[in-house]
C-alpha cells in the first residue's frame, strides 16, 4: 500500500511593512531683538607709577690664617728735638713748679 504524501504546508504571508511616520516640521527660530545703541562713556585715565628699589645687602666673610716667618729687626733712630718742642717742655714744667709754689705760700 503506498503512504500517502505529506500535505505541503502553504508558505507564510508577507507581512506589510510599516508605513513611514512624517518627520515633524521645524518651529520657526524667534526673530532676532536690535540690540541698543551703545551710548557714549567718558574714560578717565589715570597712571599710577610705582617705583621699587630693591636693595640687597651680601656680606661674605672668609678667615685664612696664614703662618708667615717672624723677623725682628733692631732700628737705630736719632730724634733731634726743635727748639720749640724744648721751650714747650721748659714752659710746662715752670708752669707746674709755679703753681706749687704758689700752693704752699698760700698754705702757711
Amino acid at each position: 500500500t503506498p503512504t500517502p504524501s505529506p500535505t505541503p504546508t502553504p508558505s507564510p504571508t508577507p507581512t506589510p511593512s510599516p508605513t513611514p511616520t512624517p518627520s515633524p516640521t521645524p518651529t520657526p527660530s524667534p526673530t532676532p531683538t536690535p540690540s541698543p545703541t551703545p551710548t557714549p562713556t567718558t574714560v578717565i585715565s589715570e597712571v599710577v607709577t610705582t617705583t621699587v628699589k630693591v636693595i640687597s645687602t651680601v656680606t661674605i666673610t672668609s678667615t685664612s690664617i696664614v703662618t708667615q716667618p717672624a723677623s725682628i729687626s733692631t732700628v737705630v733712630e736719632t730724634v733731634t728735638q726743635t727748639d720749640w718742642s724744648l721751650t714747650i717742655v721748659l714752659a710746662v714744667v715752670m708752669l707746674v713748679v709755679g703753681l706749687a709754689v704758689g700752693y704752699l705760700v698760700k698754705r702757711k
